[in-house]
């Protein structure tokens, strides 16, 4: 998830809403990590991102790219003499 906090970006993950409070933690870190959590106003908040996950699309492309990674492993496995 990405918030935007007076027009500065920030990934995290971990977010409750708390009052007034919104309150995550940075992506590269433990969402559990309390000491590392980041605190913002409700108000401050510009906008949120969340990516989702079209499995549609990821099933089509896995199908579509399978064959392609085999012929490269094939290929890959003829000798060069």
């Amino acid at each position: 998830m990405r918030l935007w906090v007076r027009g500065e970006g920030h990934q995290v993950h971990g977010v409750q809403l708390r009052g007034d409070s919104v309150i995550a933690v940075s992506f590269i870190r433990s969402p559990t990590c309390d000491s590392c959590a980041l605190r913002f106003a409700r108000t401050d908040v510009d906008s949120v991102q969340v990516r989702a996950f079209e499995w549609r699309r990821s099933i089509v492309a896995a199908i579509v790219l399978a064959p392609v990674l085999y012929l490269f492993y094939l290929m890959s496995q003829i000798s060069r003499e």
